[in-house]
């Protein structure tokens, strides 16, 4: 069983589904997927973190700094979600993603000694707005927690409660000051469109996309590369796919 936590934010709901569709149809083993919605955080009294509204911005009160989801704090509750319910390990994945491989080749390579496993990325954004105009924040580290595997046993794990969550600095999570125990995933699997190396590589497509900046479903990004594979993907996603599903109920 695996288990795989998406950010949810209502303003690319479509991006999520599509994210958990090409996760869930690649997967050899069965998944269940759950979306970090923060409604659902704040009501079973994990979540209190405060921000305000700058200029059509989100600006986070605990440091005083912009960030652009309602995912950007609550993917570090996933560690106390999960021993919650007894897991022991678990991915965790921004919305905006698309699966072309089974994601249990990643998680099969794995360190099992380490905290967290993510792609070290040397990303440095070339614009200051993403998506839909929401500010492109600098910060160490940037784009490593965007595709985290957590091990939950890990004592590391243990220092993310819901009280460190809604209290610490952006820096101090993103940053992974809460642990030296990082493992590393090979970038294919968080491959950002016009950053990532191609040539390096001798297949011909990533095993994960990450439209870190926009992706298809803004309309200024509608020709992002593997635009196409995502936009095909979403033919695939149906009104029946809340059906079969499966999640976890945070609540218990």
């Amino acid at each position: 069983m695996l288990h795989i936590f998406i950010g949810y934010d209502a303003r690319e709901d479509i991006a999520y589904r599509v994210a958990a569709h090409s996760a869930k149809r690649h997967c050899s083993v069965p998944c269940v997927i759950t979306p970090l919605k923060l409604d659902s955080l704040k009501a079973a009294g994990m979540y209190w973190r405060k921000h305000r509204i700058e200029n059509n911005q989100k600006v986070d009160e605990v440091d005083g700094k912009p960030f652009s989801t309602d995912f950007s704090f609550s993917r570090f509750l996933v560690p106390h979600i999960c021993r919650r319910h007894g897991i022991t390990q678990a991915l965790f994945m921004d919305c905006d993603f698309l699966f072309y491989e089974d994601p249990m080749k990643m998680m099969n390579l794995i360190d099992p000694t380490v905290a967290v496993s993510v792609v070290k990325h040397r990303f440095t954004p070339k614009e200051s707005v993403k998506m839909d105009g929401v500010a492109q924040t600098q910060y160490a580290r940037k784009l490593w927690s965007s595709l985290m595997v957590f091990n939950i046993s890990h004592p590391d794990c243990n220092t993310l409660t819901p009280e460190v969550v809604n209290s610490s600095t952006g820096s101090y999570l993103h940053g992974f000051e809460w642990t030296n125990a990082i493992g590393e995933i090979d970038e294919t699997w968080n491959w950002l469109p016009y950053h990532s190396p191609t040539t390096r590589y001798a297949y011909e497509n990533p095993k994960a996309v990450h439209y870190t900046e926009g992706g298809p479903w803004f309309p200024l990004y509608k020709d992002v590369p593997f635009g196409s594979a995502w936009e095909a993907e979403k033919r695939l996603v149906t009104h029946e796919y809340d059906k079969w599903s499966q999640t976890l109920d945070i609540f218990k």
